[in-house]
């Protein structure tokens, strides 16, 4: 099967469009600008290259052995290009068809854990024969009835027949079904797919309106945050609980009242203390300073403070003590037209992005959509300012060697 230099590139680019994400398409090679790649073709194979680093690129066979890759978001894309590419050729393929809407339905950020090559798809009666095949291992026919966007991490799972604690979970909350969800290893980079997985075969997903196919999702941070601040108040018959849920609000209602037990549990062992918190969020807070909209957010930096906003607030944001102190994100607070607003600024690799922008008692009003889209330009800006700077560092450097880097520190104090 011999595939067009054209096409890929062109299917790359709607690839590139369906994401939203901003490209340069040239003669010979597509630069994905939103994670600073380079991918082209050359002496018949797929090349992939960071912009700002220097070691060779990442190669792969431009034909049916290519092999699928979980080297991140730019190598998902290229995926996603090669099935669109091979099931034009075969538009007969079932599997083909099948593999081309899991790669669809899975986020960019998704680590498959399962190593296939296209010709591997070809040869195959369905995507789950596929991935059996490839896994080593049988799926449970209890599991089969999961999305197809599931099968792969439950292959990778591996459980056992007696540890099949999701069936258990339909009938009692024992202590084996905890002990077994904390033994339990994704193989994902990000760990709210674990619970999108859960609520998908327990059927609560529909109800709550989750979308595993998205890497952020207002239902699905509730959820998280529920089953956070459960294990550590230590509250029984958690799932149980969100078994009942019929909706939407039935959640937030739960979170609400798991959130006051923690609160008060946490209430005495709280003192002053300075947070950890990674310098880059320092950076981002000088940022938003020095802008004229948003000058009144203030990054929280101390423990009690961090406290004392979800006491006022009505929220969790202390539960999330952890995932500040691990860089993951920094919490600032504000008063916007009138109304405090909690603002949760999340770390994606090299960029930053708006989590969550909420008031009191996680309301989410106008307002707070509207400062939320005020934030999201300002990091938007910053983002586009940090590439611009890096651009000069290599083109100085490209210029005048190692002299170039003094060549900038001088420029930036002139400036």
């Amino acid at each position: 099967m011999d595939f067009c230099i054209e096409e890929f590139y062109e299917a790359l680019c709607t690839e590139c469009e369906r994401e939203g994400l901003a490209y340069r398409r040239d003669p010979e090679r597509v630069y994905i600008e939103n994670f600073a790649h380079f991918v082209y073709i050359s002496e018949k194979k797929i090349k992939a290259r960071n912009y700002y680093q220097y070691s060779p690129p990442d190669t792969m066979e431009f034909n049916e052995k290519f092999v699928f890759s979980d080297m991140g978001y730019a190598f998902n894309l290229i995926n996603r290009a090669m099935l669109k590419l091979a099931l034009e050729k075969r538009p007969g393929s079932y599997a083909l068809r099948e593999c081309c809407e899991v790669f669809e339905k899975l986020p960019l950020n998704y680590e498959y854990g399962i190593s296939y090559k296209i010709e591997d798809v070809i040869g195959s009666v369905s995507y789950q024969k596929l991935i059996e095949s490839r896994g080593g291992r049988k799926l449970n026919v209890k599991y089969r009835r999961l999305p197809l966007w599931f099968l792969e991490t439950a292959v990778s799972l591996n459980l056992q027949k007696d540890e099949e604690f999701i069936l258990d979970l339909m009938e009692k909350d024992s202590a084996k079904v905890t002990e077994t969800l904390k033994k339990v290893k994704f193989p994902l980079c990000f760990p709210d797919f674990k619970f999108s997985f859960l609520m998908e075969f327990l059927g609560i997903g529909k109800k709550i309106g989750l979308e595993p196919s998205r890497s952020i999702w207002r239902n699905k941070i509730i959820l998280s945050d529920i089953l956070k601040m459960a294990e550590k108040t230590e509250t029984n018959g958690i799932w149980q609980k969100l078994l009942k849920v019929e909706d939407v609000a039935g959640l937030e209602r739960l979170h609400d009242r798991i959130s006051k037990k923690y609160r008060k549990k946490i209430a005495q062992e709280i003192v002053p203390r300075e947070l950890d918190i990674n310098e880059r969020f320092y950076k981002i807070s000088e940022v938003f300073s020095k802008d004229r909209e948003l000058s009144f957010l203030k990054l929280i930096t101390d423990e009690k403070e961090l406290y004392d906003e979800g006491v006022i607030q009505e929220n969790c944001v202390h539960s999330y003590v952890e995932e500040i102190e691990s860089g993951i994100c920094g919490i600032f607070s504000g008063i916007y037209k009138g109304r405090r607003y909690t603002v949760e600024i999340v770390r994606k690799g090299k960029f930053f992005e708006c989590g969550q922008c909420l008031g009191r008692k996680n309301e989410n009003d106008f307002f707070a959509s509207e400062l939320k889209r005020k934030i999201e330009r300002c990091l938007e800006r910053y983002r586009k300012h940090e590439e611009n700077k890096k651009k000069v560092e290599r083109i100085l450097y490209l210029l005048f060697g190692p002299k170039g880097e003094k060549i900038f520190d001088e420029r930036r104090v002139k400036g």
